[in-house]
């Protein structure tokens, strides 16, 4: 069944705007760029992208205290994406799907929903044009996911603060902060964070012992799609877990191949390039870091018939959101619980729900792997005694993390490739790191 979807126009490229019923209705009347709240008017609907409970690819665990204000009926969510789609299996749609939650969560007695909830998808990099979009559409809750956003939502804000101020609007955002940023006066803006390095650190040091045990070819293999630390944290932590491998275990020494991060997010000629980049260094194992890019991977092994190298995923269990024909090259998934902690963020913030407290008096959260925001998928490798083996290493390393010290712990979430050393450039510590791994 074909999706109706508005475009929104603006110069000569389309801001994508799913679920547009809320236009119309939310506006009410516009004077001086206030916007009347008008709920008890709004039309709401299931939006397009919907996806079905069964078909979700995050766990949640609902808060069964919360329940939604009778004065808060016809609120809106919007979630802006800075590259690709809610429905990516991955990233974006984790924080979608916490917005479906609240939206599933809150129906009243005819079944039918109560909060808006939509969605804008930048095309071209028109951030300003989403953001514009996103006013329009009458939203009182904004996602952003990515952290493209910064430097584009800041200056943004900053320019229209008094609006958003008048509309009393609160935005989220994920994998970015604004520490220090003028915003003009707005102080409503709250950013989420993770330190995806702690549990990618876990993933290195279990991989490295699996293979060095395991396969004849000791050789590793990353890419990314973009020198930002939102890529990078999962490859310089998963470098530092195998450097302690290394350093630990000299007669079982694994290696790791260059590091390509100009894959982009977007499937297509670019990511597959570095796919094949990657894949030409002969590898046991590949890390897609770039969202859809596993997905890509897993299409261009298949186009190859190559059965043998395995895959590691990333924010969600790929094992099970990208079906079950290829599960069994998994050796795990990194995980980022990012609909756990949009979900629990929305629900304090904006309606003042406090079972879980992310923020309090503060406006930034950075969740680690101790929190649960970060974290391991069992491996779901076809054999069983080689699957078990991984999930022992994995238990193992994840021990091994726990044991370490705060110092040792702090270092691993820092852009630096030596405990008290300097801090790196991205690409500097990604290559120094590899270097080390090899030496």
């Amino acid at each position: 069944m074909k999706k109706k979807i508005k475009k929104i126009f603006l110069g000569v490229t389309p801001v994508v705007l799913a679920g547009t019923s809320v236009i119309a209705a939310a506006c009410g009347n516009q004077n001086d760029g206030k916007i009347e709240k008008v709920r008890e008017k709004r039309e709401i609907t299931t939006p397009e992208a919907y996806i079905a409970p069964a078909d979700r690819v995050a766990k949640l665990e609902k808060n069964n205290t919360f329940t939604l204000p009778e004065e808060d009926r016809g609120i809106g969510i919007v979630v802006v994406t800075d590259s690709g789609h809610v429905t990516d299996k991955s990233f974006n749609q984790s924080s979608w799907e916490a917005a479906l939650a609240i939206q599933d969560q809150t129906k009243g007695n005819d079944g039918k929903p109560t909060v808006v909830v939509n969605n804008i998808e930048p095309t071209n990099s028109q951030y300003n044009a989403a953001y514009d979009a996103a006013f329009r559409s009458g939203a009182e809750i904004w996602v952003l996911t990515g952290f493209a956003h910064k430097g584009k939502i800041d200056t943004w804000i900053k320019r229209n603060a008094t609006k958003l101020k008048t509309r009393d609007i609160k935005i989220f955002g994920i994998d970015f902060d604004l520490k220090g940023v003028d915003l003009g006066g707005f102080k409503k803006f709250y950013s989420l964070n993770f330190k995806i390095n702690e549990a990618s650190y876990i993933a290195g040091y279990a991989i490295a012992k699996f293979i060095s045990e395991n396969s004849n070819n000791k050789k590793l293999s990353s890419f990314g799609g973009g020198p930002f630390n939102g890529v990078t944290d999962y490859m310089t932590g998963y470098l530092k877990g195998i450097l302690d491998w290394n350093t630990e275990n000299p007669t079982k020494k694994v290696t790791h191949g260059t590091i390509n991060l100009s894959s982009g997010f977007e499937p297509g000629t670019e990511m597959n390039a570095a796919i094949n980049d990657t894949l030409a260094q002969k590898a046991s194992v590949i890390y897609p870091v770039a969202g859809p890019a596993t997905k890509s991977t897993l299409d261009i092994l298949k186009s190859k018939n190559d059965n043998n190298t395995y895959v590691i995923g990333v924010d969600v269990d790929q094992s099970i959101s990208l079906g079950t024909e290829t599960k069994g090259r998994f050796l795990t998934s990194v995980l980022k619980d990012i609909t756990q902690a949009v979900y629990d963020s929305i629900l304090e913030v904006a309606f003042g729900n406090t079972k879980k407290v992310i923020f309090g008096n503060k406006q930034d959260a950075k969740g680690d792997f101790a929190q649960g925001w970060v974290g391991l998928a069992e491996s779901t490798l076809t054999d069983e005694a080689l699957r078990k083996k991984m999930n022992d290493n994995i238990k193992l390393a994840k021990e091994k993390f726990n044991g370490l010290s705060a110092e040792k712990k702090a270092f691993i979430d820092q852009d630096k490739a030596e405990m008290g050393g300097p801090n790196l450039q991205i690409n500097d510590l990604v290559n120094k790191l590899v270097k080390k791994v090899n030496s």
